[in-house]
Order: structure tokens, then sequence, then C-alpha cells
């Protein structure tokens, strides 16, 4: 599993922006990371400044795209027929599942670990 991240912001006058440049950034009502596992799904999200529900929900979108670009999941009927047993293909499906969440689960916990060390400083500084 893989996962990959993009710095996002809202500037004014010019809407959202994908790896905003200094002079953006200088101009921005909010910033966003966000961190996206290979499947899609969303790994860590940190934002500074104030952001409206929409606004986020659209910055989350466009920093999808920008990272994940379009997701194809496999048919799981075409898996089936392919492999000729459907109760292997099940089983098969149950523990690959159960490996992804256990490693999805860990790749979240080291992440957000790591976050939280890395912004502790804005903290101390309060």
């Amino acid at each position: 599993m893989t996962f990959t991240s993009c710095l996002a912001a809202i500037v004014v006058g010019s809407g959202i922006e994908i790896s905003p440049d200094v002079w953006e950034r200088k101009e921005v009502v909010s910033l966003h990371v966000m961190g996206f596992l290979s499947d899609g799904g969303l790994l860590v999200s940190e934002t500074e400044g104030e952001t409206e529900e929409e606004l986020w929900d659209a910055v989350f979108e466009e920093a999808k795209a920008k990272c994940c670009g379009s997701i194809k999941k496999e048919d799981d009927e075409e898996e089936e027929e392919e492999k000729g047993d459907a109760m292997e293909v099940e089983i098969e499906r149950q523990v690959k599942k159960e490996e992804e969440e256990t490693l999805d689960q860990k790749m979240k916990e080291v992440v957000k670990s790591e976050v939280k060390k890395d912004v502790k400083w804005r903290e101390d500084i309060r």
C-alpha cells in the first residue's frame, strides 16, 4: 500500500490552488495538507485557517483528483469467472480485505503520529 499527499490552498480571488507558490500562499484564506491511500481513501487531513464545509469538500475533491487521478477497481464478477471457484475467491477476498484494513490502520496511526510531532512546535509557541 502506498500513499501520496499534496498541499492545497483557498486563495483570495483565484479559488482552489494545488501546490500554491510562495506568492499565492501570502493571500490564502486556508491551507490544507491531505494524504491519500493508493485506493483513494483519505489518510490524513490538516487544515489551517477557516473553511466552510462545502469549500473543504471542494478542496478534498481537487486534492484527491490531483493525488489519485482516476482509480480503477477490478470487477468482482470477472475475478470470480477467472478463478472459477466462487468459494475460493470469497476466502481470498476476505483475507486480502483484512490485511489491507490492518495495513491501512497502521499507516494511519504512523502518519497521524508524525503529523502530531511535526506540528507540536506550533502548540509550544502559543
